[in-house]
């Protein structure tokens, strides 16, 4: 363990300043007397610098230096030097056609994990109904799990969606999200400590399987397990507000101030031991046998809802009566829908399935497959479950194998890929694509 109120060596991670568009992130506008909450547009280009933290004082300086609205922070660092004014980073979509020069993409092909000392992000987010977390309450949480952790510096600030209110003082969304910060002696050890705190917290009792909007089971505890990726980006400025919008999410509070500096997480948050593992399994089994019956029934209701979505966009003057009745007559097409709910590794979709590049703006996938040109690069919706976190864009449209559309899919921290049909019936743009690709590698040199 290391005690020393610094690191032997300083502890980096990545800030990426926004360039294209100028302003992301999540923003929140007052109409009349209701705060509106719409997921601001993702990152397209930026420059990427290097940032150093000896200790989490200096994190926290960092942090509250960000700039509302047009920095991002990864964990990780680009895998290739970075000059003095930045790496031009863009979409990896915008890779084949970025002009010459040293230009990356935000993909793990292009980050990596630190060398030495890292940044351990903890992401709480609170159950369904609950408010979020302090800082005192997180830190007594990780304790409970991995006693040692009390001895650990810790940093705390609430998440970009908390403590947005009105000028008199009025608060609108209290405590929601808390981002927590540790700094650990071997970054590269970040996802599997991360992993071994997580199954740590369900055996102290931490645990919880959600059901998400189309069924799923889903694995939950007080920390978010996807966000340890060394490209995953951090959205650790405030919220970009409307007028009339205040938010006072105060100073990051560090937790056992005076403690370890930086910890050695393969010592203090070490694998579970085989008895312990299997005590972790039995918890989750049991719990997830709990709200079986009620994951069953949601899932039996998203398969009606999606498919009569389906027959009515493909039969949009039926009456209601004869929408019944064309649902009734497709068997095959709830059937569908399972298997591609149910499925572990890539799914098809179906062609007729309904898409949603927005709250009441469906779009099939077969006029996503024949129109590439419009709908390459493009975000949408989650395609199993469109209303994820208020039909946020979580979704991307990319060029799969031979130029083909296929969506990856981030909703729950998945990286699901769907293809849309299969690749001989995608003939309409087939030449067009190829050609453009082609473009692009030559323009490239």
């Amino acid at each position: 363990m290391h005690s020393q109120d610094k690191p032997l060596a300083p502890a980096y991670l990545t800030v990426i300043r926004a360039d294209r568009p100028e302003q992301i992130g999540k923003r929140y506008d007052l109409e009349g007397t209701t705060l509106i909450n719409a997921a601001g547009p993702g990152l397209s280009e930026g420059r990427a610098f290097v940032a150093e933290a000896a200790n989490l004082s200096e994190l926290a300086e960092w942090l509250t230096g960000l700039p509302t609205g047009c920095a991002v922070l990864t964990c990780g660092v680009p895998a290739c030097p970075v000059p003095d004014d930045g790496l031009r980073i863009v979409r990896s979509d915008d890779l084949p056609t970025a002009t010459k020069g040293e230009v990356i993409a935000r993909t793990r092909e292009y980050f990596r994990w630190p060398d030495g000392a890292g940044v351990l992000f903890l992401d709480f987010d609170p159950a369904d109904g609950e408010p979020g977390l302090t800082a005192e309450a997180a830190a007594e949480i990780l304790a409970s799990a991995v006693p040692v952790l009390e001895l650990v510096e810790a940093l705390f600030w609430p998440s970009s969606s908390s403590h947005i209110g009105l000028s008199d003082g009025t608060d609108l969304t209290d405590r929601r999200g808390l981002h927590g910060y540790m700094l650990v002696a071997d970054a590269r050890d970040i996802p599997r400590a991360a992993m071994a705190l997580h199954q740590r917290l369900w055996l102290a009792g931490h645990g919880r399987i959600v059901i998400s909007g189309n069924g799923t089971l889903l694995e939950r505890g007080p920390i978010d397990t996807a966000v340890h990726q060394p490209e995953r980006v951090i959205y650790a400025a405030g919220a970009v507000l409307g007028a009339g919008l205040v938010q006072r999410r105060g100073d990051p509070v560090l937790m056992n101030k005076g403690g370890i500096a930086v910890f050695d997480s393969r010592m203090l948050l070490p694998d579970l031991t085989l008895d312990e593992l299997r005590a972790y399994r039995r918890m989750v089994i049991a719990a997830r046998k709990v709200v079986g019956p009620q994951a069953e029934q949601v899932r039996s209701d998203w398969v009606a809802a999606t498919h009569e979505a389906e027959m009515r966009m493909k039969h949009p003057d039926a009456t209601p009566e004869e929408l019944a009745r064309l649902c009734a007559e497709d068997a095959e097409g709830p059937q569908r829908l399972r298997r591609a709910v149910e499925a572990r590794g890539p799914v098809a979709l179906g062609l007729d399935h309904v898409l949603y590049a927005g709250a009441g703006k469906p779009v099939t996938a077969r006029a996503i497959r024949d129109s590439p040109d419009y709908w390459l690069g493009r975000r949408i919706c989650a395609p199993l479950e469109p209303s994820y976190r208020g039909w946020q864009h979580c979704a991307s449209i990319l060029q799969g194998h031979r130029g083909a559309p296929i969506i990856k899919d981030w909703s729950h921290g998945g990286g699901q890929i769907f293809t849309l049909g299969s690749w001989g019936e995608w003939t309409p743009a087939k030449e067009a694509t190829r050609q453009r690709l082609l473009a692009g590698m030559r323009e490239k040199g």
